[in-house]
């Protein structure tokens, strides 16, 4: 038999109950908005954190100076305070975790974070308003689902809303509207006050469906569909989009093609997989999809010099290069990492996060899993790009600069550029490249990125740009070379400097330092 560890606050609770005599108990206190004004009709809720369910409670508001005395039995709760429904109140509905109550508890003044409200009109495809659709709001800075009261959208398919003024995705689940099968829809926003979106029409719906199983055929409930756009990779916004009990799934999504990528979501050692190209233009079955049984593969990302390297990806490739769809590649806040991959000879490699950190890739070939695999990486070194020497002063004895910007100078990373900086406003420079004869023909000056002029003594090539900043004026001019590094150019060393025209310069020139580039992997 299982026994579930009690809430630690759970035990100091029993103790406290069996030294008291029968009472009434209370949770007493003041509720606020951002200026401190007591807000009338805010409703309070209370989550049983122990068992017993969710009891009954009594005198469940606020007074017209936002005061409250509410009547809830002695127990551990989760107290919600949610204000009058907007537009009545823009302000957020905010809860006070692990509250005690035994007797009378004074919870203080519990102050509303403010919000911005959100409003719009919702239509079908034939612009009828739709009543009944169902809204959401995720706080992309905290990823919560907020509570929201008014989440529904009248009989004329107007809503209103509150949300925090910051970055956040607005959903609409029309799954409750009754009559017609709708597309799900989300918009990224960022209201910074009152904000209208207008009238949103929503496309016509078709079902993708089939069912999963697992090893055995066994029905798998509760596997995770991820519905993308084929070609683009956007992700929609798919409610409702896990398996059942009966291992089926149904999912609304508007016409168009699509990537489907399926993942387990309870730990179980299967390997995900990709559905490729779905064409919905009516309802589609998938039919029966099998999950592979699979094995662990694990271990630790780190930097070259030992430091763990969080939000690594991890990539795995099948004998000839068909790759392995991979659930939560990425290794967390220590650099561990944790995927499911199936037996056999595969090719693994191990991304930075991005292109800010001096990372490069690794690429592990040939790694054989018969059983669960333990397998650490180390990220190579690829530094943004190395200064030396001191230049040459121009007007105003400001030395202009070389550096890099973008990040590192890995294949992919399309921001990769050199910015000349400090130099005199309004002149032209020159960017002067040079790298070993063997690789300068295979270097690829893009035309419209790198316009090369004829090779210089000694493996040069230059591009002329003219600065920014008011003409003549000292240290004001800047410009930035744009470098995109594509896997061609892995390998190749160079060394840049600009030459800036500078009538105060040695020879009439100011030089910038050195800067040597290796482009990685």
């Amino acid at each position: 038999m299982n026994f579930r560890t009690p809430h630690p606050l759970l035990s100091l609770l029993t103790l406290a109950l069996f030294s008291l005599p029968a009472q009434a108990d209370f949770i007493t206190g003041r509720v606020v908005d951002s200026f401190g004004v007591g807000v009338p009709g805010v409703d309070i809720d209370v989550k049983n954190l122990g068992s017993g369910g969710t009891p009954p409670i009594f005198n469940d508001g606020t007074d017209a100076l936002g005061n409250f005395v509410t009547t809830v039995p002695a127990g551990l709760y989760r107290v919600s305070f949610t204000p009058p429904i907007p537009p009545l109140s823009s302000h957020l509905v905010t809860e006070v975790e692990d509250v005690i109550i035994v007797g009378t508890k004074n919870m203080g003044t519990i102050t509303l974070p403010p919000g911005v409200l959100i409003s719009g009109l919702i239509r079908d495809p034939a612009g009828f308003p739709l009543a009944g659709v169902n809204l959401d709001v995720i706080d992309l800075t905290t990823g919560d689902n907020l509570i929201l009261p008014g989440d529904l959208s009248n009989a004329f398919g107007e809503f209103t809303i509150a949300a925090p003024a910051s970055a956040i995705e607005l959903r609409l689940n029309p799954s409750g509207v009754l009559g017609q099968t709708l597309a799900p829809t989300a918009f990224l926003l960022q209201p910074t006050e009152a904000l209208s979106v207008g009238t949103v029409s929503l496309k016509p719906g078709f079902r993708i469906s089939g069912i999963v199983v697992g090893p055995g055929m066994i029905p798998f409930e509760d596997a995770d569909f991820d519905i993308s756009m084929a070609g683009s990779g956007v992700e929609l916004y798919t409610p409702d989009d896990n398996t059942d009990v009966n291992g089926a799934f149904s999912i609304v999504v508007p016409a168009g093609h699509f990537r489907a990528a399926l993942c387990p979501v309870n730990g179980e050692q299967l390997v995900g997989q990709v559905i490729n190209d779905i064409s919905v233009t009516a309802d589609v079955s998938l039919g029966l999809l099998q999950m592979e049984a699979g094995f662990l593969l694990s271990g630790v990302v780190r930097a070259f010099d030992g430091s763990p390297v969080a939000g690594a990806d991890v990539d795995v490739d099948r004998p000839g290069g068909a790759p392995v769809h991979l659930c939560a590649d990425s290794s967390d806040a220590i650099g561990a990492y944790s995927v499911v991959v199936p037996a056999g000879i595969l090719d693994v490699e191990f991304d930075p996060p991005g292109f800010s950190l001096p990372l490069g890739r690794q690429s592990i070939p040939a790694v054989s899993v018969v059983g669960n695999t333990p397998l650490d990486a180390s990220l190579p070194s690829c530094p943004l790009g190395i200064s030396s020497g001191t230049g040459s002063p121009g007007t105003g004895g400001i030395v202009p600069g070389l550096t890099p910007i973008g990040g590192a100078p890995r294949a992919g990373n399309s921001a990769y550029g050199l910015e000349v900086t400090g130099a005199l406003g309004g002149s032209t420079s020159v960017l002067s490249l040079s790298f070993p004869s063997s690789s300068s023909a295979r270097f690829p000056f893009k035309p419209k990125v790198f316009i090369p002029l004829s090779p210089l003594p000694g493996g040069f090539r230059t591009k002329t740009q003219t600065l920014s900043g008011a003409l003549g004026v000292a240290g004001v001019g800047s410009t930035v070379y744009s470098m995109p590094v594509d896997q061609s150019m892995v390998g190749i060393s160079i060394t840049a400097q600009a030459w800036v025209f500078d009538p105060n310069g040695v020879g009439s020139i100011a030089r910038t330092n050195f800067l040597a580039v290796n482009f990685c992997e």
